[in-house]
């Protein structure tokens, strides 16, 4: 299922992959057949878990990069400066580029339901428990989990009818997403 919210987007570069939420956006897009890169400052567990499943993954900036002048749609986090040399070519190329939450509102309009747990602690365990209910009674649902559950980790997905969602309160990104249900 291509996002229509992406229109022909095929290839997509993550700017801070590595992080919870950015990386279970990209193994979403690469499970829906997009070609997903993308760079973060260094190696972690994440970027180790985004090779597994296939995306290219690459340490520190660089302007360059065959793979970001070649990207259609870029995503960054807000951990990363405005300044940071592989969005400031993006902004220069002219590319379509999202912020992180701007991207998760994109996608979250796809489906026909959103879930979105917000809250100061405890948003990742209420995720998880939701996603483990939504499982028990073969919901058709996607996760996408602002931490590590020991079963889906961060993200899973066996269905478009429910979208589970973090909605963090960083820089009011909640406020982006209109979701069905609110937790």
């Amino acid at each position: 299922m291509n996002f229509k919210g992406l229109k022909n987007a095929k290839k997509i570069y993550f700017i801070g992959i590595g992080g919870v939420s950015m990386s279970a956006l990209a193994k979403l897009l690469s499970s829906r057949g997009y070609s997903v890169f993308g760079s973060d400052a260094q190696k972690s567990e994440q970027t180790d878990m985004l090779a597994f499943y296939g995306i290219k993954i690459f340490l520190g900036e660089e302007e360059n990069r065959a793979e970001l002048l070649a990207s259609d749609v870029v995503v960054f986090t807000d951990a990363i400066p405005y300044e940071n040399k592989e969005l400031q070519t993006a902004f220069r190329l002219q590319k379509t580029v999202y912020s992180r939450s701007d991207f998760l509102q994109i996608i979250s309009e796809e489906f026909s339901n959103v879930i979105a747990v917000a809250g100061s602690h405890g948003k990742t365990t209420c995720t998880s428990m939701c996603a483990h209910a939504l499982k028990e009674v073969n919901a058709p649902f996607t996760a996408h989990i602002g931490g590590e559950d020991s079963v889906f980790k961060n993200f899973y997905s066996s269905g478009t009818e429910y979208f589970l969602t973090e909605a963090c309160e960083y820089k009011q990104n909640l406020l982006k997403l209109s979701p069905s249900v609110a937790i």
